[in-house]
């Protein structure tokens, strides 16, 4: 018997898209899956149509939040009811190639070792047409390069415990780096989602705030990292790649004093540069 699949679908005045968004679950291929839908106090269509869908199909879990609560904590309400034993969760403006859940259910039964798979996606703006296709590459420790597409087991979620809801616009990608701290993560080279860019997505609106929190993030997980003992050539890289969410050049040069204190290798690398542009300068 096909294992559950949990699916949250956190939703905050998403008329536009919803009913794509859920239909695109619903006609999986995989058919043994929940859709939990978290309305975040809606003020538009949104409850109307998603209890439409529920009236229609038995898989559908309706929910709505007693206050506006933002996403983490949207997502939270809705695993906190799940009983499935593979979990996932998708947004109201984006949607599932049909066989999305089959491949990386499959993908993971057949690699047990493998706590979480994720797979790429094609962007589309908001006519429907493709821009590019992302398909996963990168390292995760120095960007969320896992995207809107994945899967993982319910028993690490259990483990790892909730999503942070102080870390509202990175929740996401702080789950993947505290799952990734402990189990394996794979990527999965196929395209499986659709993601939606346009003028009303999260994304879109709050670039300042992403790139703020982002700072706290790695900020946080460097110190995660020290305290781990990674090693130090390591520790020195993850910190250059913080230094870019640090908008003056001011912020920046006084995060390379403070981390070269702590860190006697940086300190004779970055003394080594000052003393080369001087000497530059002098010539």
């Amino acid at each position: 018997m096909e294992k559950l699949v949990s699916i949250v679908l956190p939703v905050y005045n998403g008329e536009k898209y919803l009913a794509e968004s859920i239909e695109s679950v619903l006609n999986q291929t995989y058919k043994n899956l929940e859709l939990i839908i978290v309305n975040d106090c809606s003020t538009d269509s949104t409850e109307d149509i998603a209890l439409k869908y529920k009236a229609q199909d038995r898989r559908i879990i309706y929910i709505k939040n007693e206050v506006n609560s933002k996403l983490p904590k949207s997502l939270n309400n809705g695993f906190k009811i799940a009983k499935g034993e593979y979990y996932t969760w998708t947004s109201d403006d984006n949607r599932y190639h049909e066989d999305a859940i089959f491949e990386m259910v499959d993908f993971l039964e057949k690699n047990q070792d493998v706590a979480m798979v994720f797979a790429g996606y094609d962007a589309i703006d908001d006519k429907g047409d493709v821009k590019y296709r992302y398909l996963p590459q990168g390292n995760l420790i120095y960007n969320n390069i896992i995207g809107a597409c994945f899967l993982y087991r319910s028993a690490v979620a259990k483990a790892v415990g909730e999503y942070r809801e102080d870390l509202f616009l990175v929740e996401d990608y702080e789950y993947w780096l505290r799952i990734n701290l402990d189990y394996k993560i794979v990527p999965f080279s196929k395209c499986l989602y659709v993601y939606r860019f346009h003028g009303g997505s999260l994304t879109a609106l709050k670039k300042k705030e992403i790139k703020s929190a982002l700072k706290k993030l790695h900020s946080m997980y460097l110190k995660k990292y020290e305290e781990m003992g990674m090693t130090e050539d390591k520790i020195i890289e993850y910190f250059k790649t913080t230094l870019r969410y640090y908008d003056s050049f001011i912020e920046r040069s006084w995060q390379r004093v403070l981390f070269a204190i702590k860190h006697k290798q940086y300190g004779k690398e970055l003394i080594s540069k000052i003393k080369q542009k001087v000497f530059k300068r002098q010539i």
